[in-house]
């Protein structure tokens, strides 16, 4: 849902209705359950370069020693990526 042609980020931003009411009960609670799925979609952001074996095998990897430029090119992504990789969950 848009509001000032932006995306809302917070339930404020939403339009009302002209008198300024809530509005029903059922509206109140599509309400809450679309700022619920808003905010706590798991999957939300830009999808990791490195697959789930990659990842371990860069943690694997990087315990026995080897550096972030070397992980990163052989995998051909950014240091960053491997940082954010490696780091401890």
């Amino acid at each position: 849902m848009k509001a000032n042609g932006r995306h809302a980020s917070r339930a404020a931003d939403l339009p009302r209705p002209a008198n300024g009411s809530f509005g029903s009960e059922d509206d109140i609670r599509r309400e809450s359950e679309f700022l619920f799925r808003c905010y706590s979609d798991p999957h939300m952001g830009r999808p990791s370069k490195l697959n789930p074996a990659q990842q371990q095998e860069a943690r694997q990897r990087r315990d026995d020693g080897a550096t972030l430029e070397d992980l990163a090119s052989s995998y051909n992504v950014g240091e960053a990526t491997i940082r954010r990789a490696t780091r401890a969950a």
